[in-house]
């Protein structure tokens, strides 16, 4: 029996499913979106795959050809929507995490805001690093963002240090709200390396060239792995 031909695009797309599927929550909502998404680009892969092995002997291998890279060529077009729409559906799910985990870990203005800013102005740097741990550990929202939520120059904390330190806040908060971002952003990057990979394959069906050469080694590894089976068989 002829041993079917699984693209490594194909090999690509269904691991992904197997990591997102243990990854993912079916009752989440925002992981609902996703799977939805990862399914349709996992369905038009497999289409796609299924014209490009299966040629139609009624037609002559350059119409075969053309047919699949006019067809990648339109996958093409429909994989750019399909990530402009996941990379704005992410931004809009990031500003509401965000936003959500600000306003319950009470990380927002408070009375005493100059006051806090003029002190820590005036403490050394080692003072400065024990201030915000403090102020972290306690739980201090308004004081942490009157010194986190104002422009460096203020304060005099790198911008890369004001994300690390609202990020041990948050967690010491709302670890919960964390974890669920941070599980969103992984499932996200599942969507986006389908994307990639889906992307790689349609550059390459739509390129005649490459299609045939492609064609010509899965033939010649098929050949090949029969020739074994056989001699494997013969013992």
């Amino acid at each position: 029996m002829k041993k079917a031909i699984v693209s490594k695009y194909q090999r690509g797309m269904e691991t992904l499913v197997l990591r997102f599927k243990e990854k993912h929550d079916s009752q989440n909502a925002l992981h609902k979106s996703l799977q939805s998404t990862l399914n349709d680009l996992c369905s038009n892969m497999a289409a796609l795959e299924t014209v490009r092995l299966n040629p139609d002997s009624r037609l002559p291998k350059d119409a075969h050809t053309l047919n699949v890279s006019r067809l990648a060529s339109k996958l093409q077009g429909t994989t750019k929507g399909m990530r402009e729409y996941i990379s704005k559906q992410a931004g809009e799910t990031e500003r509401g995490m965000a936003a959500e985990m600000a306003s319950r870990s009470g990380l927002k203005p408070g009375a005493y805001a100059p006051e806090v800013r003029s002190r820590f102005h005036s403490m050394t740097p080692g003072d400065r690093i024990k201030t915000i741990q403090g102020l972290i550990e306690s739980k201090d929202g308004a004081s942490l963002d009157a010194l986190l939520n104002s422009p460096p120059v203020l304060t005099g904390i790198l911008p890369q240090d004001i994300t690390n330190y609202r990020e041990q806040y948050f967690t010491a908060v709302c670890p919960e709200l964390v974890k669920a971002r941070d599980v969103y952003r992984d499932l996200k990057s599942h969507i986006d390396a389908a994307i990639a990979t889906v992307e790689t394959a349609t550059i390459e069906y739509t390129d005649p060239q490459k299609l045939r050469d492609l064609e010509l080694r899965e033939a010649s590894s098929v050949a090949a792995q029969a020739q074994l089976e056989g001699v494997s068989h013969g013992d």
